[in-house]
């Protein structure tokens, strides 16, 4: 074998002189088929055609990547393949000025500089650039051959490896401005060449990137890639959406671009997506229903509108029927399909709880109550498809308005039903139940007379009865009204229904007040005074419940201290005095000292429980500025000084222990001057 090597390079040193750069035409195959070649037959002696040399060449000397991209391989005659190994690896402009006359091929001059063996580190080298600027002298000398370094590139590396070693050279000062230029170009060699976006995908290596695809700078640059491509190529037209889709599912596309659209960073590349995705989705006919479950959306009811892939799914949804029309379906008939009404119907309410989903929610009830109307359900069919059949009170159930408002949708075409509709309720209802259905079908200008009468002659049966008023505050659900209560007309009428049972019972009288306590907590029944107190037309109502309260504190044997906190004035501060709390529990006080004698309480004391010394003096101080509580201050001012001196307070202990001040400093000379006095008259 070693005879018939040197018998080849014999040969080949005869046939193509090393010091001559002359073409010779010989059947061009790599390297590693070169000895084979020379050893023992010519390509016409072997009867194998030169075509099938370069094809055998081509899968010898190919390799394949990781990702399985098969490269084409450098196309270099084998006479110049021969003179690399006897020629000097340094290139000069010479050779490089005579090969440009020459006309040798950009893949013979790579192979002829040894880039062809540089691997990673090729934009590494300055001999790279002098090759880039020899295939540019050669397409300007030649420029209908349509000559381009890619085409060497690639089929020396392959696309994939040749974009990840751009990219990484990239991320190196050196060759950061060259691979920035050639990651520019190759996007443009590709679009030249027809490459496909689903290809390209490939080749950047984005098919191995996983979450948060949306938010990488190379999809970015991929999306804009396919956009220069279907314009380059709109015969080959080709969408984001179908190539994403062979990584990623509906599912998961779909949060990822919600993701990116809330994160904002990315929102315009997720909003193209989207809209890919949802073309995508039209294109293959995929129902509502389909896209409900594959979002899914399907799985659960109670969270469906919070979620934001809602939206996409509802955009969807009247693009599908925009496009499909035969097909139409509204988005409250696909929700019932893979729901239920009574289901949809809740979510509805809960959504209606939540500023951010309030409108469709409101827009999506309305779209049920015609879906029911248009389906030809009666009111009592409704009742039973909202799960009432064995309800009796309704409290807390937000499905009551859903029915209610539906049977304000069935009286818009029968107006005159009215009064005999909610007639019929009369005997089919307990009290409570009754009045909770009026009180919802008063909100409906439809209903509110009709509503407002039937209530009015239910509390007139009531008093016919005799009916107790904590039973009655029950059945016209005063329960459950909140911090409105003092100010709505019910509660007026509940108090007048008091007033007149007390008259027809004078031995049985009862409060109007009696019954809030026991189903209010103390913080709503403070709230729902001040509420009354700032309209004019109930500060009457909430100071009378105001004394109810107090009555209701002594009763109960609060002391003062409580009642103090209670009305929050001992977050005050300052304030205090001033406060209109503060009056209320100043007759509190002394109420509770006349009724309670024995467990009298000063004013000081009741002070000095919630503030510090040093609190007081501020707070003192403060209301000594104000005409109407001066005389006050300077009454309490005296009181503390007195209990300094029971209590044999040092001055100096004083001095550390109040803050310094104008104020501390008048106290402690009042009650040094105080002291001195006393002592004079022992």
């Amino acid at each position: 074998m070693s005879l018939l090597w040197l018998i080849g390079l014999a040969l080949l040193a005869f046939v193509v002189p090393l010091d001559a750069e002359t073409s010779v035409t010989i059947p061009t195959l790599p390297v590693s088929d070169f000895f084979t070649w020379a050893g023992v037959h010519t390509a016409s002696e072997s009867g194998v055609s030169t075509t099938r040399f370069l094809r055998t060449g081509a899968v010898v000397d190919d390799e394949i990547d990781d990702d399985d991209e098969e490269r084409a391989g450098l196309s270099v005659p084998i006479a110049e393949k021969a003179k690399i190994m006897f020629s000097s690896s340094k290139v000069t402009p010479e050779h490089l000025q005579k090969w440009l006359a020459e006309g040798k091929t950009p893949d013979t001059v790579f192979t002829r500089m040894r880039l062809h063996k540089e691997k990673n580190w090729l934009l590494y080298r300055p001999q790279f650039t002098d090759w880039l600027k020899y295939v540019d002298d050669l397409s300007a000398k030649n420029p209908t051959k349509g000559t381009s370094a890619f085409s060497t590139l690639t089929a020396q590396y392959g696309d994939a490896a040749l974009y990840k070693m751009i990219e990484e050279a990239a991320n190196f000062a050196g060759p950061k401005d060259l691979a920035t230029k050639l990651q520019k170009e190759l996007m443009q060699h590709w679009i030249a060449t027809a490459k496909s976006p689903d290809d390209v995908f490939h080749a950047m290596s984005l098919d191995k990137v996983k979450p948060n695809i949306l938010s990488n700078p190379e999809f970015t640059a991929w999306a804009k890639y396919a956009d220069d491509f279907n314009a380059k190529h709109p015969e080959k037209s080709a969408l984001m959406a179908p190539t994403l889709s062979k990584y990623y599912s509906d599912h998961a596309l779909v949060k990822m671009i919600q993701l990116a659209i809330s994160g904002g960073e990315s929102k315009s590349i997720a909003t193209k997506v989207q809209d890919a995705l949802v073309h995508l989705w039209l294109s293959s006919r995929k129902t509502p229903d389909d896209a409900l479950i594959e979002l899914g959306l399907g799985r659960t009811v109670d969270t469906l509108m919070e979620s934001p892939l809602f939206n996409i799914w509802l955009a969807y949804m009247n693009a599908y029927s925009t496009k499909y029309p035969q097909e139409k379906s509204a988005a409250i008939e696909a929700l019932t399909r893979t729901f239920s009404d009574i289901k949809v119907a809740r979510m509805l309410a809960k959504a209606k709880t939540t500023e951010a989903t309030r409108t469709i929610a409101k827009q999506l009830e309305i779209a049920q109550l015609e879906m029911w109307f248009s389906g030809g359900i009666s009111v009592d069919d409704v009742f039973e498809l909202l799960g009432f059949r064995t309800v009796m009170d309704f409290t807390n159930n937000p499905l009551l308005n859903t029915w209610v408002s539906y049977m304000n949708r069935v009286l818009k075409e029968n107006p005159g039903q009215v009064t005999k509709m909610l007639t019929t309720l009369e005997t089919r209802f307990p009290e409570r139940g009754l009045n909770q259905i009026l009180l919802a079908a008063m909100k409906f200008p439809s209903m509110k007379n009709a509503a407002v009468t039937m209530q009015t002659k239910q509390i007139q049966g009531y008093v016919a009865n005799n009916e107790s008023p904590a039973k009655v505050f029950m059945w016209l659900e005063l329960d459950k009204v909140g911090d409105k209560l003092l100010v709505g007309p019910l509660f007026t009428k509940w108090m007048k229904y008091v007033k007149d049972f007390n008259q027809n019972n004078p031995k049985r009288q009862e409060s109007c007040f009696a019954p809030i306590p026991m189903k209010y907590n103390f913080e709503p029944v403070k709230r729902m005074i001040k509420t009354a107190m700032s309209d004019p037309s109930t500060v009457k109502i909430a100071k009378l419940v105001e004394r109810e309260r107090s009555k209701r504190w002594l009763d109960m044997k609060d002391s003062p201290r409580n009642v103090f906190k209670f009305l929050d004035l001992s977050t005050a501060g300052d304030k205090t005095l001033a406060s209109s709390d503060f009056k209320i529990w100043s007759k509190y006080l002394n109420d509770f000292n006349q009724r309670y004698p024995d467990e009298k309480t000063t004013m000081i004391d009741g002070l000095k429980a919630s503030y510090w010394d040093r609190g007081l003096l501020t707070m003192f101080d403060a209301a000594k500025k104000d005409p109407s509580t001066e005389k006050l201050a300077t009454n309490l001012q005296n009181a503390l000084i007195n209990k300094w001196i029971v209590a044999k307070e040092k001055p100096a202990d004083l001095k550390r222990t109040l803050n310094e001040g104008p104020a501390s400093e008048e106290m402690i000379a009042r009650y040094v001057k105080k002291l001195e006095a006393l002592s004079g008259n022992i």
